[in-house]
């Protein structure tokens, strides 16, 4: 197997200049939207407006809803699923040290941002139930606004609104300092996490993943988990069960087609495990998210 290319997420925010992105998503009722697990050098805060969804962070999950916010933190692993019983509208806000410090000597940057405690780290959390809380999603509310208008002097009102949010977070204790917030081994459980999800339909051997990045199976197995959350045997098959699940509601496919696409090769192995993880037959799973099926 050849050396996998890292998960990193492939699309630039914003500029070198102007390293700030706001992305708005949304989808219908009865609809299914997932993204895949991919990390960046920026933030990341979710904005939820109305609706709610699944992210799933270091191997975590965080159900965030109407009217709340989430943290993602440099260099996390992250994936998202909307909730397609009802549609969902959210703002996923990406900016990296740069937009906010970008003298990385000056006396502010040094003492909150890179000090002797290590790197400023936000707290991945769901934000919406204390007061300060409340503060920053009206200051989020604001970045929307302040972005799509993009009126003279847009750019610094989005710097100011954004370091205010640090500000908040700062002396409310929802800042932790890591001595190295992309360590060696998070970023080749990364690679591995690549591959995995360009290959999970072919045969991996956990062993021949291990072998690849230069690991005993047992430390890898231990590092993965403490990344993911997950063995890289359960990672992989729930992967490809979500695969399923994903292509049962959007595709006619037939169930067999699916299963050998998503890398179940055994229909009998993979109706029992379908089964064991939702609860349903694949057929009746299709039905019930599909409004056709009465309990």
């Amino acid at each position: 197997m050849n050396k996998p290319i890292p998960i990193k997420d492939p699309i630039q925010h914003g500029t070198d200049d102007f390293n700030f992105s706001i992305y708005h998503h949304y989808t219908k009722k009865g609809h299914n939207l997932f993204f895949g697990n991919h990390w960046h050098p920026e933030y990341e805060i979710i904005y939820v407006k109305s609706g709610s969804l699944i992210f799933e962070i270091d191997g975590k999950n965080y159900s965030v809803s109407n009217n709340q916010a989430l943290i993602i933190n440099r260099y996390q692993i992250h994936s998202w699923l909307g909730v397609h019983t009802s549609p969902f509208h959210f703002a996923a806000i990406v900016f990296g040290n740069s937009f906010l410090f970008p003298d990385p000597h000056s006396f502010i940057y040094k003492k909150y941002i890179h000090s002797e405690k290590g790197e400023l780290s936000l707290q991945t959390q769901i934000l919406g139930k204390d007061n300060w809380e409340k503060e920053i999603l009206l200051i989020l509310h604001k970045i929307c606004s302040t972005a799509d208008l993009q009126n003279l002097g847009y750019e610094l009102e989005l710097q100011i609104q954004l370091l205010r949010i640090f500000n908040i977070m700062i002396t409310n204790d929802a800042c932790i300092y890591l001595s190295d917030p992309h360590d060696v081994f998070r970023t080749r459980i990364r690679d591995i996490l690549y591959y995995m999800h360009e290959n999970y339909q072919q045969d991996l051997k956990i062993s021949a993943l291990a072998q690849s990045m230069y690991m005993s199976t047992e430390h890898f197995i231990r590092s993965f988990k403490k990344v993911t959350g997950k063995s890289p045997k359960r990672y992989l098959l729930d992967y490809r069960l979500q695969c399923v699940i994903s292509q049962l509601i959007e595709s006619d496919e037939k169930i067999a087609a699916i299963a050998e696409a998503c890398g179940f090769s055994d229909m009998s192995y993979f109706s029992r495990i379908f089964k064991a993880y939702t609860g349903k037959t694949p057929s009746e799973y299709r039905k019930l998210k599909r409004g056709l099926y009465s309990v």
